[in-house]
């Protein structure tokens, strides 16, 4: 059984664990964040609708060295994720001993969502590299006096903004420590903090312009729109429930109810005692509590996605680390070992489809299928108002051609949005329209289109659905599919005729 003092079997399992991941990365389809973020990249500007730039940098860079494909993709999550993990065992061996550094390293490569991280883009797979970079070099520029350090801070906390928003707790997360540890707090009347902060406000700078220049509609979407929907409602429990059951599934139970103890007990010193943790404790803590802890407590008022939490588990899988117990380990290696095979059996066999569009499943079925449809309507635009999802995935499998988003019928497009702002060249063309159905009850085509198709064009046709099924004839995923006569831009169109063709 494994236990501390067996240092070369924490070593052998993550590699192992990493080399497995690396393995399903062939096998591993397209999702529909893979495609939209390569939208991005091929759309090169400083910031995007949704997030910054920095994934679609890495991603133009991938595809520019190894082409336009699937592996180029995948390989950049691997890739970046798999340096990441590096440097947090770095930044775990100047923290902990080598035994527990290697105990921290593989809590977080056994975890499932850094097996997510390596095998689907989003924005968290540079934001966690520089993060992790961010902590690494702040606690040398604190802990070791190193100057160049503290410029090296400066750098990575602006490539996590550039990464993602949330990386805004970093400097306020330095800040914090600097205020509260009074033997850092000289570091305030220092000039090497500023130019930290300054180093990453000029590295995050495009953001600032290009949202001024986009009447801050990245920044806007990110906050009051996202704060639209907070509040206390019957889906609270639900929300709450499913939060924890996801977090704890995706780090392991028993990290995450350490990590969420371990918040509870500083949290006591501090209202019983008015003491703050101490040392390494209180470095971790800052950039820890605030992420954890924060979206723990909201989660029952808003629906918190399991990727929010990934910058807080840097911070508190070192914190937990400090007193994890080595009995522990063998469980953890079983338990994590037997949910990464099931994970590669819904890979490889699709074991349990998912009523979403959130998956890998079919899109190439549904592209094979769809150019009978272009092919005898040539002259059609073509778009789906499902999200961003068809869309991007669409634009990915058919580079030449334009698909837009749901600003066609006047919904929120996000990047759609951005790339094509003004539709009124589109007036009076019909279009093609793709509408994912991912609950389906059967195979039948829908006699009632979309309401919002009235809207926008004057005749709407139900053609036959797309049904996508397995190799046993079983219906797996279904889109209804709409040819749509006459676009009015405006939304203004008079509605006139309806039919099933």
């Amino acid at each position: 059984m494994t236990q501390l003092k067996n240092i070369p079997t924490l070593v052998w399992v993550i590699l192992g664990f990493q080399l497995f991941r690396l393995a399903l990365v062939p096998n591993m389809g397209m999702m529909p964040q893979d495609a939209y973020y390569s939208l991005y990249a091929h759309h090169l500007d400083w910031s995007y609708f949704d997030h910054p730039g920095m994934v679609a940098y890495l991603l133009f860079l991938f595809e520019w060295i190894f082409g336009h494909n699937l592996w180029s993709i995948k390989l950049m999550d691997w890739t970046v994720s798999s340096l990441g993990l590096w440097f947090f065992y770095l930044l775990a061996s100047q923290i902990l001993s080598k035994k527990r550094a290697l105990v921290a390293a593989f809590i977080w490569s056994s975890s499932l969502i850094l097996s997510v991280l390596s095998l689907n883009t989003t924005p968290d797979v540079p934001l966690i590299l520089f993060w992790t970079l961010a902590l690494y070099s702040a606690h040398k520029a604190l802990y070791q006096g190193s100057k160049v350090h503290w410029w090296l801070t400066g750098i990575w906390m602006g490539m996590a903004f550039q990464s993602k928003y949330t990386a805004l707790l970093l400097p306020l997360g330095l800040l914090a420590l600097l205020i509260i540890d009074p033997t850092l707090r000289i570091q305030l009347k220092r000039k090497e903090f500023y130019l930290s902060i300054l180093i990453a406000l000029v590295i995050a700078s495009p953001i600032y312009l290009w949202n001024a220049a986009h009447d801050f509609a990245s920044f806007g979407f990110q906050t009051t729109e996202r704060g639209s929907s907070f509040g206390l409602s019957k889906k609270s429990f639900g929300l709450l429930g499913g939060f924890l059951g996801s977090q704890m599934l995706v780090i392991y139970p028993v990290v995450f109810l350490s990590m969420l103890s371990l918040c509870g007990v500083w949290l006591k010193k501090l209202w019983r005692h008015k003491r703050f943790p101490a040392g390494n404790q209180l470095f971790l803590a800052v950039f820890f509590v605030p992420t954890f802890l924060g979206f723990t407590l909201i989660s029952p008022f808003y629906w918190v996605k399991i990727n929010w939490l990934i910058p807080g588990f840097i911070g508190g899988i070192l914190a937990i680390s400090m007193f994890y117990k080595s009995r522990w380990l063998p469980w953890h290696i079983s338990i994590q070992s037997a949910l990464h095979l099931v994970l590669v059996g819904q890979i490889l066999f699709y074991l349990v489809p998912v009523q979403s569009d959130d998956t890998y499943w079919g899109w190439d079925k549904l592209n094979e299928s769809f150019q009978n449809y272009t092919q005898t309507h040539a002259d059609h635009f073509l778009f789906s108002s499902d999200n961003y999802k068809t869309s991007a995935i669409m634009q990915w499998m058919n580079p030449k051609s334009n698909w837009l988003g749901p600003n066609t019928l006047g919904g929120q497009g996000l990047q759609f949005g951005i790339l094509y702002p003004n539709l009124d060249s589109l007036a009076g063309k019909n279009a093609l329209m793709i509408d994912s159905e991912p609950r389906f009850k059967n195979g039948d085509r829908s006699l009632n289109p979309p309401e919002k198709l009235q809207d926008y064009f004057t005749e709407v046709h139900t053609l036959e659905p797309i049904l996508i099924k397995d190799s046993q004839g079983k219906l797996m995923r279904k889109f209804q599919v709409y040819q749509a006569i006459n676009y009015h831009p405006k939304g203004d169109a008079t509605y006139t005729k309806r039919s099933i063709k």
